[in-house]
């Protein structure tokens, strides 16, 4: 890379420059250089010639200078200013000279720090790959015939009056009579030919001592010319990605064997040894597949066609059939097709069978190329396929099992079809061909009577036979039998009276059951059997007032099949007519203390018995108000003297009063 094009050439590698400048971005204050412990770049050509490097300062553009020192002895071996600078500048070409003096005249009005570090750090850049160029610009020196042995160099800032500014660098100890290393080159070169040109590929090797920004590549073909490809050096990337590719050449000639060369350079100008690969530059579009592959199917054969490629490399064409799309490919065109046939017959091509095609190119060298995307396409088939023969049947009671036998190719599968009893149209079962002769028919929960079935075979050209010979199937089921219905439900006299119906056709029931529950969770219980079919009405009296009751009908047929059960019909029991009770018998005690007996009649059923006394000119008061299982209560508290009058009323589980009974009047006087 020239000088002059430093500011124009650096485009993708400011992040392979960053760790380069690492060492260098403290150019603008090298004060903060000298506090980082960082030194002058130095190496010997072993002649008594040491070159230094250092970075820049915008001191160095603003009438500033420096002058370098022999670390022990104190001595000034060189010095520099803008005397220099000026000589410098003056020595490059007019066109260099008009883009560099004024990017140093912004340098040296620019107030902000951080654009002048930016604008000292392109400068930095470009005296990297151009160490003639440092030297002019005060970033270098070249001293001869320095004395023997290992010495150091001190480098002191200048202000506009040539004086120190303090500032300073040390160099590490040097001797030079005896020569550095030379750089290290690149390592795994490679090469790979690509759709852009022969792209090269390497390693670098260990962090160098000194850095080598910039590479070198030329080409040597077969006739032996060598040709230099970067006519400026290109900035190295120090962090070379895996898998992509150092550099292109994207004008290297096809179907030639190459020879590349990589060298690195560092700041200095010095090339390390050629790193060397050679390689064939094949042509990958002349392995890529033509254009506009068209299948046309036939009967029992397929034409291929396409478009011919115009590049003079592709030598020819191979023709590729498979049964499926990403299947193993079969070669038709062992021997290849010429570079000018177009199209190719298939005549091995099975009727009824898809197929899918492809096309590659040859090279040069007979190589094969990439594969295209398959063309699919379905063979004609001549004439229908035979019907299945031999249909017969395995009936178990969840399926029916269908069994034929199979046609030959080309037959694609089969189609089975079903009509039932009663039924006037054949119904499809199956969605997609069956490819085995068998299919299983469920035979649902109800289903009886008999079905019918016949299978049609279908070619892969969808033509179909006609249909096989008709079978039929007598199912293990029986006749659903027909819920009953209820017509009414009432509740009467403390019981449940229901109407029902049996459903039509009536001949299909037999008797009824009866259930009945007491929640709407409530699985229910069997209250009734062998109700006969032709009685309407039921009374259920063993019930209690109040409580909720569900009623359910369920029909059976003479063979014992039950139907479904029937509707549930919710009510809830009334309480029957409370009846007045007889009058009570009363007897007065006075041993051992004074007391009242009180006789009466048990009620019927669930009644309890409540017992009521009444004094002279006094309401009647409740002395027992809920008793059941006796007949006989004690008034223990009976008044002193007086008349008293005692009755009994009967009442249910609801605590509804039924009337009461006569009084009878007791006189505790006489």
């Amino acid at each position: 890379m020239q000088f002059k094009n430093f500011k124009y050439t650096i485009s993708c590698f400011y992040r392979a420059l960053f760790c380069l400048l690492l060492f260098f971005i403290l150019a603008t204050n090298l004060s903060a250089a000298e506090k980082s412990g960082l030194s002058i770049i130095t190496i010997s050509y072993g002649d008594g010639r040491v070159a230094l490097f250092w970075p820049p300062s915008p001191l160095f553009y603003s009438g500033g200078g420096w002058q370098l020192e022999d670390a022990s002895s104190g001595k000034i071996v060189a010095r520099w200013g803008a005397a220099e600078l000026e000589q410098g500048i003056a020595s490059f070409s007019v066109e260099r000279q008009r883009k560099l003096r004024p990017f140093l005249a912004e340098l040296r009005s620019q107030k902000n720090r951080k654009e002048r570090g930016s604008q000292v750090a392109w400068l930095l850049i470009g005296a990297m790959s151009d160490f003639q160029a440092a030297r002019k610009l005060g970033l270098g020196r070249v001293l001869d015939l320095v004395p023997k042995g290992k010495r150091s160099y001190r480098l002191v800032l200048l202000d506009k009056n040539n004086r120190p500014t303090g500032k300073k660098l040390i160099s590490p100890a040097i001797d030079g009579w005896r020569a550095s290393s030379q750089p290290e080159g690149v390592v795994n070169l490679r090469g790979e030919s690509s759709s852009i040109g022969m792209e090269l590929y390497w390693e670098l090797s260990a962090k160098p001592s000194i850095p080598t920004p910039v590479f070198q590549v030329t080409r040597t073909d077969g006739n032996g010319k060598e040709i230099l490809l970067t006519q400026e050096p290109l900035w190295l990337s120090p962090e070379l990605e895996p898998g992509k590719s150092a550099f292109v050449d994207s004008l290297a000639p096809l179907e030639t064997k190459l020879t590349y060369s990589v060298r690195l350079q560092d700041i200095f100008g010095r090339l390390s040894k050629p790193d060397l690969v050679t390689i064939l530059n094949v042509d990958l579009e002349a392995l890529k597949p033509p254009e506009k592959i068209k299948v046309k199917p036939g009967s029992n054969q397929v034409e291929i066609s396409w478009l011919l490629k115009e590049n003079p490399y592709t030598s020819g064409y191979v023709v590729e059939r498979s049964r499926r799309s990403n299947g193993i490919y079969e070669v038709l065109t062992a021997k290849g097709l010429s570079r000018t046939t177009d199209d190719y017959l298939d005549k091995t091509a099975q009727g009824g069978f898809t197929y899918y095609y492809r096309v590659r190119s040859l090279g040069p060298r007979g190589d094969v190329g990439q594969a295209p995307n398959p063309v699919s396409v379905m063979v004609e088939t001549a004439g229908l396929p035979s019907a299945p023969a031999k249909l017969r049947s395995e009936v178990k009671p969840t399926r029916v099992r269908l069994f034929w036998t199979p046609r030959a190719l080309p037959v694609a599968g089969y189609i089975v079809e079903k009509k039932r009893e009663h039924d006037k149209t054949w119904v499809r079962l199956n969605s997609s061909l069956m490819t085995l002769p068998q299919f299983d028919d469920p035979i649902n929960l109800g289903d009886f009577g008999q079905r019918r079935y016949r299978v049609i075979a279908v070619a892969f050209g969808n033509q179909k036979s006609r249909p096989s010979d008709e079978i039929t199937v007598h199912l293990p089921g029986h006749p659903p039998v027909p819920a009953p219905f209820f017509a009414d439900i009432q509740s009467e006299g403390g019981g449940v009276k229901l109407t029902f119906h049996v459903s039509k056709p009536e001949n299909s029931t037999d008797s009824l059951l009866i259930v009945r529950g007491n929640s709407g969770k409530d699985l229910g219980l069997v209250i009734a059997r062998d109700i006969d079919s032709s009685q309407t009405i039921y009374e259920d009296r063993r019930v209690k007032p109040g409580e909720n009751y569900w009623y359910a009908l369920i029909a059976l047929d003479k063979t014992g099949h039950r139907s479904k059960m029937s509707n549930k019909l919710f009510i809830v029991v009334g309480a029957s007519e409370i009846p007045q009770p007889h009058q009570p018998r009363v007897k007065f005690v006075e041993k051992p203390f004074r007391r009242v007996r009180i006789t009466f009649d048990q009620p019927q059923g669930y009644l309890r018995t409540a017992v009521m006394r009444k004094l002279v000119d006094g309401p009647w008061l409740t002395i027992v108000g809920d008793v059941a299982g006796v007949n006989e209560i004690v008034d223990a508290d009976p008044p002193a003297s007086g008349l008293i009058q005692y009755r009994i009323a009967y009442l249910d589980e609801n605590h509804n009063w039924g009337p009461p009974s006569k009084s009878i009047t007791l006189d505790l006087d006489r």
